[in-house]
């Protein structure tokens, strides 16, 4: 768990370095800001106002949907596919099925 929180550090940290060096030699301002979209086909983002609960709201929001995808797809597909067509089909069936 260390080494992946540090991992995860390490890259976030490069990139945001990098993109803030490009937008400084651009003479762009540079400022952190939180932006809420709905994935859809109408790209609609709204930005959100930098605070404790949006950031909780934000941090919980992704929390449930890692918990609810793994246990749909690595949990309830993986176990319901499992008997008619072996661990090996079902674990292809589920990883198509989530990268669908």
């Amino acid at each position: 768990m260390f080494y992946g929180f540090a991992l995860g550090i390490v890259t976030f940290a490069v990139s945001y370095l990098t993109e803030i060096l490009i937008l400084v030699a651009q003479g762009k301002s540079v400022r952190l800001g939180f932006f809420v979209t709905n994935f859809a086909l109408s790209g609609a983002t709204t930005s959100v106002a930098l605070s404790v609960p949006a950031l909780l709201i934000c941090i919980a929001g992704n929390i449930i949907n890692v918990v609810a995808e793994e246990g749909l797809f690595r949990g309830l597909f993986l176990r319901i596919a499992s008997k008619p067509f072996g661990f090996n089909k079902a674990n292809f069936i589920q990883a198509l099925l989530f990268g669908t």
